[in-house]
């Protein structure tokens, strides 16, 4: 390597140069203590001077600061110093876009150091200046016949700007001057599966694992190469085998073997190979959770082969006890098993190790509700609040069942709570929102109405209390243009809603501007995905009361067909009879 030779040769020489002017006085008896420059008796020396500090602070400091600032000192005295435009360009090997010039200035300074190109090839590669890369490379190679890293990197260059059959040409050039090679080997082999040449793809690949056959992916891409070619399924399982036979632990065989697998439909081997995979102690874990999702996503393949996933789950669970993700897996194969308890147990256990995670507790929780064991949905509500106090979701939940169980009031104390612990002003609204609903369903339209009203001055577009305050306002003969002004807020906010149409639209009827109501209750009737039989209703009142009176029995027959009231249906047909 010539550069490297001059730039050593150099240093010796500035070493001695320094060494003479520091003592040609015979007053000065020891070296510099410092990087002060010394008296040096021409720009040369300076120059010289500062690239060898230059140097020293990175071969010995490591300080980058230190080597630009004698660099930069050396190329304002000699700015074609092309020594220390290399070290600068040197000192941005992390940010190749501002190194670039001072490696193209030190190439322009000595176009025969290869050392110099190497570090410019590099520069204009990370920086996508391809064109011009491939030139500094092409030179390379030819100035560097031997060295294996300028043929794959210009074959790369020649890869990227789409010319894949010049990249090929390149590597047979290498192999050529210096026999196989086998990382050069293997990007060849890449190259011309790619471009469809099969055959010479093959033939790469036979060669290969002739010249290495201790080395698993050479059957691997075989293998590969088969089954890209939907050759025989013997041939191709035959060779992973012997990928396997090589090293039967090795991760991207087992990877390769249980997608081809999956695509042949081969649903008990690709499994088999999956479980390999997930027992493999070498794969990380999150590969591990995202190659079992990907095995689960599809419900039909999971009902087909329930017990064989089930069982990967299990052992899943026992090699990672204490990931929340692995236990759920194996939880929800249970599920499925109808072993619905055996999960929740899985679950507490887990809680008792990490009561930190509060989605162990919500899964308890949820499970002993669906067995309908309301003390025991209390009990591990309780203990999951005694670990997360601040947690609004456990109050909002036990207000939930204990509104469920008819016990109004404990269920307000807890939405309480629940207030205590909100993070936001939004978030309490919905809360007080919640307690004028429960205060509503008792009868107490008072104390509905007052928390209604401490909701919206909490939050002004809670669109959900602006809706039932609006309607149960209607419905009680109330103050009704304040009941439409907060119902037309509930649809400015969201104007496709099914209910928050209806509630507008019936304000207007209840104030007697039925051509007002129609449209918007027609669009409520349209807009409805639940099939409410009050929004058919609602609009068969509204076409009566307009003289529409065969258009609205069709409504209130729609009504009673889907399941309203039958005794109400019948008054409303009477008025039209």
């Amino acid at each position: 390597m010539a550069g490297i030779k001059w730039v050593t040769k150099s240093v010796l020489v500035v070493m001695m140069a320094l060494m003479a002017a520091c003592t040609a006085t015979r007053e000065a008896t020891h070296y510099p203590t410092s990087t002060q420059l010394p008296a040096l008796p021409n720009d040369s020396l300076r120059t010289i001077f500062h690239y060898t500090e230059g140097l020293k602070a990175s071969l010995l400091m490591r300080d980058t600061a230190e080597v630009r600032r004698h660099l930069r000192a050396a190329l304002a005295i000699d700015s074609l110093h092309a020594p220390s435009l290399y070290e600068l360009a040197q000192s941005y090997i992390n940010s190749p876009a501002e190194g670039l010039d001072y490696a193209r200035r030190a190439v322009e300074q000595d176009s025969t150091n290869v050392i110099y190109k190497g570090l410019l090839g590099r520069y204009l590669a990370s920086t996508g200046e391809y064109t011009e890369a491939m030139r500094v490379y092409e030179q390379l190679v030819k100035e560097e016949p031997r060295n294996v890293l300028n043929y794959r990197l210009l074959a790369a260059l020649y890869d990227q700007e789409r010319l894949p059959f010049s990249a090929i040409a390149i590597l047979d050039s290498a192999e050529l001057k210096l026999g196989r090679v086998e990382e050069l080997a293997y990007y060849k082999r890449e190259l011309l599966w790619r471009v469809g040449l099969f055959e010479r793809g093959e033939a790469e690949s036979k060669k290969l694992i002739e010249e290495y056959p201790y080395d698993y992916r050479n059957y691997l891409m075989l293998a590969e190469l088969y089954a890209n070619q939907n050759r025989n399924d013997s041939l191709t399982l035959a060779t992973y085998n012997k990928a396997l036979g090589v090293d039967s632990m090795a991760i991207p065989t087992l990877r390769s073997k249980a997608a081809w697998h999956q695509r042949k439909g081969q649903e008990r081997d690709y499994l088999s190979t999956l479980r390999r995979l997930i027992d493999h102690p070498e794969v990380e874990l999150p590969l591990k959770k995202q190659l079992f999702r990907e095995a689960t996503a599809n419900e039909n393949f999971y009902r087909r082969n329930f017990w064989q996933i089930n069982t990967i789950a299990s052992q899943f669970a026992i090699q990672y006890p204490d990931d929340y993700d692995v236990v759920e897996y194996y939880a929800t194969g249970l599920i499925r098993m109808g072993e619905t308890e055996a999960a929740i147990d899985l679950f507490k256990s887990y809680a008792e190790r990490h009561p930190e995670v509060i989605e162990a507790h919500n899964y308890i929780i949820d499970g002993e509700r669906y067995l309908q064991r309301t003390d025991s949905v209390m009990h591990y509500t309780a203990k999951a609040i005694e670990h997360h106090p601040d947690n609004i979701d456990l109050y909002m939940r036990r207000g939930y069942y204990w509104s469920e169980q008819g016990f109004v009031d404990k269920a307000i104390s807890d939405y309480n709570l629940a207030i205590k612990h909100s993070p936001t002003d939004s978030v309490r609204s919905v809360v007080l929102g919640t307690i004028g609903d429960l205060y509503h369903q008792q009868g107490d339209t008072k104390k509905a109405f007052r928390y209604y009203r401490k909701a919206l001055k909490k939050f002004a577009n809670n669109v959900g209390v602006l809706n039932n305050y609006a309607y149960y306002l209607c419905e009680m003969g109330g103050d009704l243009d304040k009941a439409y002004e907060m119902s037309e807020r509930a649809c400015d906010i969201e104007p496709s809603n099914a209910t928050y149409l209806d509630t507008k639209g019936w304000i207007l009827y209840r104030q007697g501007r039925y051509e007002e109501a129609k449209p918007i209750i027609f669009q409520a009737v349209s807009l409805d995905a639940s099939g409410s039989t009050e929004l058919m209703m609602h609009y068969g009142d509204v076409l009566h009361a307009l003289g529409e009176d065969f258009m609205a029995g069709v409504y209130w027959r729609r009504a009673l067909a889907a399941g309203h009231d039958a005794e109400e249906v019948a008054e409303r047909l009477k008025l039209i009879e």
